[in-house]
Protein backbone atom coordinates (compact mmCIF):
# COMPACT_ATOMS: atom_id res chain seq x y z
CA UNK A 1 0.00 0.00 0.00
CA UNK A 2 1.38 3.43 -0.95
CA UNK A 3 2.22 5.57 2.09
CA UNK A 4 0.04 8.62 2.77
CA UNK A 5 2.87 10.01 4.88
CA UNK A 6 6.54 9.27 4.28
CA UNK A 7 9.53 10.51 6.29
CA UNK A 8 13.11 9.76 5.33
CA UNK A 9 16.03 10.86 7.54
CA UNK A 10 13.87 13.69 8.91
CA UNK A 11 15.81 16.14 11.09
CA UNK A 12 14.55 19.17 13.00
CA UNK A 13 16.80 21.53 14.94
CA UNK A 14 16.10 24.78 16.73
CA UNK A 15 18.58 27.61 17.23
CA UNK A 16 21.95 28.19 15.59
CA UNK A 17 25.58 27.54 16.34
CA UNK A 18 26.46 26.43 19.83
CA UNK A 19 22.88 26.97 21.00
CA UNK A 20 21.40 24.65 18.36
CA UNK A 21 19.31 21.78 19.68
CA UNK A 22 18.33 18.83 17.52
CA UNK A 23 14.86 17.54 18.40
CA UNK A 24 14.38 14.97 15.62
CA UNK A 25 17.38 12.79 14.75
CA UNK A 26 16.73 11.33 11.31
CA UNK A 27 13.21 9.94 11.52
CA UNK A 28 12.21 7.22 9.04
CA UNK A 29 8.50 6.49 9.00
CA UNK A 30 5.79 5.49 6.52
CA UNK A 31 2.10 5.68 7.45
CA UNK A 32 -0.78 4.41 5.34
CA UNK A 33 -4.31 5.71 4.93
CA UNK A 34 -6.94 3.57 6.57
CA UNK A 35 -4.97 3.34 9.82
CA UNK A 36 -5.05 4.87 13.28
CA UNK A 37 -1.46 5.45 14.37
CA UNK A 38 -0.56 6.21 17.99
CA UNK A 39 2.77 7.93 18.67
CA UNK A 40 3.85 7.49 22.28
CA UNK A 41 6.87 8.37 24.38
CA UNK A 42 8.03 10.56 27.27
CA UNK A 43 7.83 14.34 27.30
CA UNK A 44 10.63 15.86 25.25
CA UNK A 45 10.96 12.85 22.96
CA UNK A 46 10.04 14.84 19.83
CA UNK A 47 6.44 13.70 19.39
CA UNK A 48 4.89 17.17 19.13
CA UNK A 49 7.64 18.40 16.81
CA UNK A 50 7.06 15.45 14.47
CA UNK A 51 3.32 16.09 14.63
CA UNK A 52 3.85 19.78 13.78
CA UNK A 53 5.83 18.89 10.65
CA UNK A 54 3.26 16.33 9.50
CA UNK A 55 0.50 18.89 10.13
CA UNK A 56 2.34 21.41 7.91
CA UNK A 57 2.86 23.97 10.67
CA UNK A 58 6.63 23.48 10.87
CA UNK A 59 9.32 22.86 8.27
CA UNK A 60 12.03 20.22 8.67
CA UNK A 61 15.66 21.30 8.94
CA UNK A 62 16.73 18.53 6.58
CA UNK A 63 15.55 15.22 5.26
CA UNK A 64 12.28 14.37 3.59
CA UNK A 65 8.68 14.62 4.78
CA UNK A 66 5.90 13.95 2.27
CA UNK A 67 2.19 14.27 3.07
CA UNK A 68 -0.25 13.02 0.44
CA UNK A 69 2.42 13.31 -2.23
CA UNK A 70 3.56 16.82 -1.30
CA UNK A 71 7.07 17.47 -0.03
CA UNK A 72 6.70 19.82 2.96
CA UNK A 73 10.14 21.39 2.46
CA UNK A 74 9.25 22.46 -1.08
CA UNK A 75 5.91 24.10 -0.30
CA UNK A 76 5.46 27.84 0.01
CA UNK A 77 3.78 29.25 3.11
CA UNK A 78 0.58 29.70 1.10
CA UNK A 79 0.69 26.11 -0.12
CA UNK A 80 1.23 24.83 3.42
CA UNK A 81 -1.73 26.89 4.62
CA UNK A 82 -3.88 25.51 1.80
CA UNK A 83 -2.92 21.92 2.68
CA UNK A 84 -3.78 22.54 6.34
CA UNK A 85 -7.07 24.19 5.45
CA UNK A 86 -8.32 21.45 3.15
CA UNK A 87 -6.63 18.24 4.24
CA UNK A 88 -5.79 18.50 7.95
CA UNK A 89 -8.06 18.45 11.00
CA UNK A 90 -6.69 19.26 14.48
CA UNK A 91 -7.91 17.94 17.83
CA UNK A 92 -6.20 19.56 20.81
CA UNK A 93 -5.87 18.39 24.41
CA UNK A 94 -7.35 21.62 25.77
CA UNK A 95 -10.14 21.80 23.14
CA UNK A 96 -9.25 25.42 22.14
CA UNK A 97 -12.90 26.38 21.72
CA UNK A 98 -13.62 30.09 21.38
CA UNK A 99 -15.58 31.16 24.51
CA UNK A 100 -17.66 33.79 22.69
CA UNK A 101 -18.94 31.32 20.07
CA UNK A 102 -21.65 28.70 20.41
CA UNK A 103 -20.94 25.01 19.91
CA UNK A 104 -22.31 25.19 16.35
CA UNK A 105 -20.17 28.23 15.55
CA UNK A 106 -17.07 26.59 17.00
CA UNK A 107 -17.69 23.46 14.95
CA UNK A 108 -18.14 25.59 11.81
CA UNK A 109 -14.82 27.46 12.10
CA UNK A 110 -12.93 25.45 9.42
CA UNK A 111 -15.72 26.09 6.91
CA UNK A 112 -15.84 29.79 7.75
CA UNK A 113 -12.06 30.06 7.35
CA UNK A 114 -12.37 28.31 3.99
CA UNK A 115 -14.82 31.01 2.84
CA UNK A 116 -18.20 29.32 3.30
CA UNK A 117 -21.14 31.68 4.01
CA UNK A 118 -21.61 32.07 7.76
CA UNK A 119 -25.22 30.82 7.90
CA UNK A 120 -24.50 27.72 5.81
CA UNK A 121 -21.35 26.97 7.80
CA UNK A 122 -23.16 27.20 11.15
CA UNK A 123 -25.98 24.99 9.86
CA UNK A 124 -23.37 22.44 8.83
CA UNK A 125 -21.93 22.79 12.32
CA UNK A 126 -25.31 21.91 13.82
CA UNK A 127 -25.60 18.86 11.56
CA UNK A 128 -22.18 17.49 12.43
CA UNK A 129 -22.84 18.05 16.14
CA UNK A 130 -25.89 15.85 15.72
CA UNK A 131 -23.60 12.95 14.84
CA UNK A 132 -22.02 13.36 18.27
CA UNK A 133 -25.35 13.54 20.14
CA UNK A 134 -24.93 17.28 20.69
CA UNK A 135 -27.88 18.69 18.75
CA UNK A 136 -29.52 20.04 21.90
CA UNK A 137 -26.25 21.69 22.92
CA UNK A 138 -25.51 23.41 19.59
CA UNK A 139 -26.67 26.81 20.89
CA UNK A 140 -24.64 26.60 24.11
CA UNK A 141 -21.34 28.31 24.83
CA UNK A 142 -18.30 26.29 25.99
CA UNK A 143 -18.74 27.40 29.63
CA UNK A 144 -22.20 25.82 29.58
CA UNK A 145 -20.93 22.36 28.56
CA UNK A 146 -19.06 19.60 30.35
CA UNK A 147 -15.48 18.71 29.45
CA UNK A 148 -16.62 15.65 27.53
CA UNK A 149 -19.13 17.71 25.55
CA UNK A 150 -16.50 20.32 24.74
CA UNK A 151 -14.15 17.62 23.53
CA UNK A 152 -16.83 16.25 21.20
CA UNK A 153 -17.34 19.77 19.82
CA UNK A 154 -13.59 19.92 19.22
CA UNK A 155 -13.72 16.58 17.40
CA UNK A 156 -16.67 17.79 15.30
CA UNK A 157 -14.73 20.94 14.40
CA UNK A 158 -11.75 18.87 13.28
CA UNK A 159 -13.91 16.68 11.05
CA UNK A 160 -16.46 19.08 9.57
CA UNK A 161 -14.44 19.75 6.41
CA UNK A 162 -13.73 16.01 5.93
CA UNK A 163 -9.92 16.22 6.14
CA UNK A 164 -7.80 13.36 4.89
CA UNK A 165 -5.42 13.67 7.86
CA UNK A 166 -6.67 14.03 11.44
CA UNK A 167 -4.02 15.11 13.96
CA UNK A 168 -4.74 14.57 17.67
CA UNK A 169 -2.55 15.87 20.48
CA UNK A 170 -3.41 14.10 23.75
CA UNK A 171 -7.15 13.96 22.91
CA UNK A 172 -8.06 11.88 25.98
CA UNK A 173 -5.69 13.17 28.65
CA UNK A 174 -8.33 15.40 30.27
CA UNK A 175 -11.18 12.87 29.94
CA UNK A 176 -12.44 10.08 32.16
CA UNK A 177 -12.23 6.52 30.88
CA UNK A 178 -15.76 6.44 29.42
CA UNK A 179 -15.46 9.78 27.58
CA UNK A 180 -11.99 8.90 26.33
CA UNK A 181 -13.24 5.59 24.97
CA UNK A 182 -16.08 7.38 23.16
CA UNK A 183 -13.67 9.81 21.50
CA UNK A 184 -11.29 7.02 20.47
CA UNK A 185 -14.10 4.96 18.98
CA UNK A 186 -15.08 7.94 16.82
CA UNK A 187 -11.47 8.34 15.69
CA UNK A 188 -11.18 4.61 14.97
CA UNK A 189 -14.27 4.77 12.78
CA UNK A 190 -12.78 7.70 10.85
CA UNK A 191 -9.46 5.91 10.39
CA UNK A 192 -11.23 2.91 8.89
CA UNK A 193 -11.73 4.87 5.66
CA UNK A 194 -9.18 3.94 3.02
CA UNK A 195 -8.70 7.61 2.13
CA UNK A 196 -8.10 8.96 5.65
CA UNK A 197 -5.41 8.74 8.28
CA UNK A 198 -5.60 9.47 12.01
CA UNK A 199 -2.48 10.18 14.10
CA UNK A 200 -2.76 10.37 17.89
CA UNK A 201 0.06 11.55 20.15
CA UNK A 202 -0.55 10.40 23.70
CA UNK A 203 0.78 9.28 27.07
CA UNK A 204 -2.55 7.56 27.77
CA UNK A 205 -1.96 3.80 27.92
CA UNK A 206 -5.72 3.20 28.19
CA UNK A 207 -6.22 3.87 24.49
CA UNK A 208 -3.33 1.87 22.98
CA UNK A 209 -5.66 -0.97 21.99
CA UNK A 210 -7.29 1.30 19.39
CA UNK A 211 -4.06 1.59 17.39
CA UNK A 212 -3.50 -0.13 14.08
CA UNK A 213 0.12 0.94 14.51
CA UNK A 214 1.97 2.04 17.63
CA UNK A 215 5.15 4.11 17.25
CA UNK A 216 7.38 4.72 20.27
CA UNK A 217 9.73 7.73 20.38
CA UNK A 218 12.55 8.66 22.70
CA UNK A 219 15.17 11.44 22.49
CA UNK A 220 14.17 12.37 18.95
CA UNK A 221 14.34 8.83 17.61
CA UNK A 222 11.84 6.11 16.79
CA UNK A 223 12.78 3.25 19.08
CA UNK A 224 9.90 0.97 18.18
CA UNK A 225 7.69 0.87 15.11
CA UNK A 226 5.69 -2.37 15.22
CA UNK A 227 3.67 -3.15 12.14
CA UNK A 228 0.39 -4.00 13.86
CA UNK A 229 -1.07 -4.55 17.32
CA UNK A 230 2.20 -4.94 19.22
CA UNK A 231 1.99 -2.95 22.43
CA UNK A 232 4.29 -4.98 24.66
CA UNK A 233 7.09 -2.44 24.96
CA UNK A 234 5.09 0.38 26.50
CA UNK A 235 1.66 -0.98 27.40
Amino acid sequence: MEAAISCNNLVKSFGKGSSSQTVLNGINLDLSAGELTIIAGPSGSGKTTLLSILACTLRPTSGFAEVFGQNIAQLTNAQMARLRRHDVGFIFQQYNLIPALTAAENAAIPLIIAGAPYDKAVEAGRRVLGKFDLTEHSHKYPRQMSGGQQQRVAVARALIHKPRLVICDEPTAALDAKSGETVMQILSDIAASKNRLVIVVTHDHRIFHHADRLVEMNDGNIVSNPDQHNYARIA
